[in-house]
């Protein structure tokens, strides 16, 4: 394992299926991170804003528990959009009705 892509204090484990190093636990920092990756904040971004490499950024996303936040994350923005589908399309009607668009 590269020492520059993984910070200091980082502990990886190898996978015995896969052979690929992965965290066991997502920390706060590694939910920062996801989370900033889900709102569209570039990979060099995300990893200046949370003290980590881009290509440390890039592991995290590919590893089964970064993947799998990721899906968690979109899961509850999907829910939350389908939540505001009418009130939207309501909004939007309204606004072209009265020329403030």
């Amino acid at each position: 394992m590269d020492s520059e892509i993984v910070p200091v204090g980082e502990v990886l484990e190898q996978d015995a299926e896969s052979g690929r190093y992965q965290v066991k636990e997502l920390k706060v920092k590694h939910k920062q991170a996801l989370s900033l990756l889900a709102q569209g904040v570039s990979r060099c971004d995300v990893a200046t804003i949370c003290d980590y490499t881009p290509e440390y950024i890039s592991m995290l996303c590919n590893m089964p528990i970064g993947k799998a936040y990721l899906s968690e994350l979109t899961q509850t923005a999907a829910i939350q959009l389908e939540g505001m589908f009418v009130k939207s399309v309501e909004v939007i009607s309204n606004a072209m009705d009265n020329g403030n668009v």
